[in-house]
């Protein structure tokens, strides 16, 4: 079995590759610190104030380490480091609202109407996931697929 720091390793591998893409241009924008919990209790998450990725993962899910199948869907831990990484985004370089990621919000928002409107799509709840965090979707979703209700269901 590898040890805690393999996974962790490989994880800010994939940090640094996204990283280089989404902040190409900005000057000075630190890159988060990564911290893994195997099995961790609670969620995976971005700490903004802290500028800190927290990975939580259940033992019984590290076999996801092991696929590199990033050109159809990802693997668990990859949609959590995207997912996290357009917190972090949003966090550090958006100021306003895209009129795109004001639809976005509008459309995807978890809320009743979700479910109705866009199939089994549904966005997400809770702190941070607001307009500016539906524009961080905006500004990067086409890098992965051409689809915004594809990326949302499978990629974050």
């Amino acid at each position: 079995m590898e040890t805690e720091e393999y996974y962790r390793e490989k994880i800010v591998l994939r940090y640094n590759e996204i990283y280089e893409k989404w902040y190409a241009g900005f000057s000075n924008i630190p890159k988060a610190e990564i911290i893994l919990e195997i099995n961790g209790v609670g969620n995976t998450g971005y700490l903004h104030s802290e500028n800190k990725i927290i990975f939580r993962i259940p033992d019984g899910n590290l076999e996801d380490f092991e696929k590199n199948n990033f050109s159809h869907y990802p693997v668990l831990w990859e949609t959590e480091l995207l997912h996290e990484m357009l917190h972090g985004y949003q966090f550090k370089i958006l100021t306003q609202a895209s009129l795109e990621g004001k639809k976005f919000f509008k459309n995807y928002q978890v809320n009743e109407s979700t479910p109705k409107l866009f199939k089994d799509v549904s966005g997400f709840s809770g702190n941070g996931h607001n307009e500016l965090f539906y524009t961080a979707i905006a500004n990067f979703y086409q890098q992965y697929i051409n689809n915004i209700e594809e990326f949302i269901k499978h990629y974050i």
